[in-house]
């Protein structure tokens, strides 16, 4: 971890990270990006500005997915992948499509099916369950090779 400092978080521990250069990082992969996966984190955002990377895993060019906030893209929770690791891919995203809740410590999942060619974003507060649920088609990708990050806000485990 860096930047970033252990708190109470929606389970047990938590991280916060300071909203601009805080991060934590893994040895390694963690996902496989070339075939069906998921992801979740609990979050907690205490602003809907700018864009809030909860967990993403690098590439050699470009992150394999990024599961995060946008504040440009209607202020929504995102599931991003491109269709190849180059800086000149196609960007997929399945955008969530309610605004989500600053302060409210929201379960936050993004889900690739490989067989189905889809990605979805999944986001059920504590306050209003089952509120956010997007889909979008995604086409293959090479596998993102370097190790998982989480950046920005709140994470726990």
């Amino acid at each position: 971890l860096s930047n970033a400092s252990l708190v109470a978080g929606r389970v047990s521990q938590g991280v916060q990270f300071n909203g601009s250069n805080a991060s934590g990082s893994t040895s390694g992969p963690v996902v496989d990006t070339a075939g069906s996966f998921s992801v979740a984190t609990w979050v907690k955002l205490d602003a809907l500005t700018g864009w809030r990377t909860f967990v993403n895993q690098d590439g050699v060019n470009v992150s394999g997915f990024w599961l995060q906030y946008s504040e440009s893209l209607g202020r929504k929770f995102v599931l991003t992948m491109h269709d190849a690791d180059t800086t000149t891919s196609n960007a997929f995203r399945a955008v969530g499509t309610s605004t989500p809740i600053t302060g409210a410590w929201t379960h936050v999942t993004g889900v690739r099916d490989k067989a189905a060619g889809t990605l979805v974003t999944l986001a059920d507060s504590a306050d209003h369950p089952g509120r956010l649920h997007a889909h979008l088609p995604a086409t293959s990708r090479a596998a993102a090779a370097a190790a998982a990050g989480v950046d920005r806000l709140f994470v726990v485990e």
